[in-house]
């Protein structure tokens, strides 16, 4: 039972990192979590940042600006090239997953259920909504994962099992769908659905227009890693370590693919190939046409935070503060980062920058 609560707990925090990218929707439904632009090659920091507080939420980078949030309830918006703090803004509540921003304002979830809308540039508060449905167990409502927006639309998932649409103009409740279990899975928007896992092991395809369930799948254990979406698949995977490929057109299961140990991070897609971490200790790489497993490396523990998939490398948060770059094509190491602390904020490149964070509080540009 210990084992189960401290895998859960681990799960937990490492599941509510999730990053912000995106050209049709926030984040990018792939996960990949890269501009396209150049690539640190020296694993070497160009600067650093002293949050003053272990940073649990994960990186998004937003037009030259780096935001996060830290343990203490702080968000975090610097300078993207040196650092420099642009806005620093306190809440009383701890902030989780990764900030979206989008036409200049960002959104974020917080543990009291309570979701912000915030100037992307000055970091005052737009407007905010309270989503918790029982104010007497509010800790019940916490927004634990990242949002997603697309057009006017916000939406949220909650630890009640909750999925609300909301408008991005005023906070108004569009629409609300109820799963059978908490979710930790943060969800996605693809037009016109949203996806999005449940800790009961349920996926759900549901209307972006109406909240309606269109269609769903199933996990042999809970799904509470992000679903990931491209070229018209879909991929989810859950605690019972297989990953499901989904080909949207006609709601097609294309192949499911068994790895070792729960999901820990979510899937990443990027030319062709999928990559993910799981509770064993293991990263694999996935050709997608066919679901075959291409290669494995056996890392010394869980990764610790979501990847990141460029072109040709991977960059993956491992324990101990171990960031590893890995040769995408074959799963052999090139190099490894050490950094102060353990990560268990998802880290983003940018502007040639890796950016990480610990959980002693410290930022990471790694050039």
């Amino acid at each position: 039972m210990k084992i189960l609560a401290s895998t859960l707990a681990s799960i937990f925090m490492i599941l509510t990192a999730s990053i912000s990218w995106g050209n049709q929707s926030y984040p990018e439904p792939s996960h990949s979590r890269y501009d396209g632009g150049a690539l640190p090659a020296s694993g070497v920091p160009a600067w650093t940042y002293e949050a003053g507080n272990g940073i649990s939420g994960s990186m998004t980078w937003s037009d030259g600006k780096l935001y996060f949030s830290d343990g203490g309830g702080y968000l975090h918006c610097l300078n993207g090239q040196d650092g420099s703090v642009v806005w620093k803004s306190h809440f009383d509540t701890l902030l989780y997953g990764a900030p979206q921003v989008d036409s200049g304002v960002l959104y974020v979830g917080t543990g009291s259920g309570t979701i912000y809308a915030i100037d992307a540039n000055t970091g005052q508060v737009k407007w905010s909504r309270s989503l918790a449905t029982n104010p007497s167990e509010i800790t019940s409502s916490a927004v634990a994962s990242s949002v997603a927006v697309w057009k006017n639309r916000l939406v949220v998932s909650n630890l009640e099992g909750y999925v609300f649409c909301i408008d991005t103009n005023n906070g108004e409740l569009l629409w609300k769908f109820k799963a059978p279990r908490e979710i930790l899975s943060s969800p996605i928007i693809v037009e016109p659905f949203v996806f999005v896992g449940d800790h009961a092991g349920g996926f759900h395809a549901l209307n972006i227009a109406t909240g309606k369930r269109s269609w769903g799948g199933s996990s042999g254990g809970p799904i509470d890693t992000s679903p990931s979406y491209s070229d018209g698949v879909v991929y989810y995977g859950g605690w019972d370590g297989v990953v499901h490929g989904v080909q949207l057109k006609s709601v097609v299961p294309l192949w499911h693919t068994k790895g070792e140990g729960a999901l820990t991070t979510d899937i990443a897609v990027r030319k062709g190939r999928a990559f993910w971490g799981t509770a064993a200790g293991k990263l694999y790489g996935l050709s997608v046409d066919k679901g075959q497993i291409l290669w494995t490396i056996d890392l010394d523990a869980p990764p610790t935070a979501s990847l990141v998939a460029t072109d040709k490398i991977l960059f993956v948060p491992g324990a101990a503060g171990k960031v590893f770059s890995v040769d995408s094509q074959n799963g052999s190491i090139m190099w490894t980062f050490e950094a102060s602390g353990d990560i268990m904020s998802s880290p983003v490149i940018a502007g040639g920058f890796l950016y990480v964070g610990t959980m002693d509080g410290l930022v990471y540009a790694i050039r």
